[in-house]
């Protein structure tokens, strides 16, 4: 078992909610899922900050889920939701 620690920086929630939907659809084709997902910050913009805590059953399980193409897509679309902070 794995765990994903995601702290991104949010541009609309409201469409990341529905990226979130998608998302978790694919991570369990990938014996994958979210554990948990919550705002920390929420600006009165409609932006913000998010941390997703995943769980996959292995490392490969992970990179799986990485590379399937639905992910792919998924992931181009969230790059105008969000971007992961360093």
């Amino acid at each position: 078992m794995i765990h994903v620690f995601a702290k991104i920086q949010v541009i609309n929630f409201s469409a990341l909610e529905k990226f979130e939907r998608e998302a978790a659809k694919i991570m369990l084709e990938h014996q994958g899922r979210f554990l948990t997902a919550f705002e920390t910050q929420r600006n009165t913009d409609g932006s913000g900050e998010e941390i997703h805590i995943l769980e996959f059953q292995s490392a490969e399980h992970f990179e799986k889920y990485r590379q399937d193409a639905k992910h792919q897509s998924l992931k181009n679309y969230g790059l105008k939701l969000f971007q992961p902070l360093k």
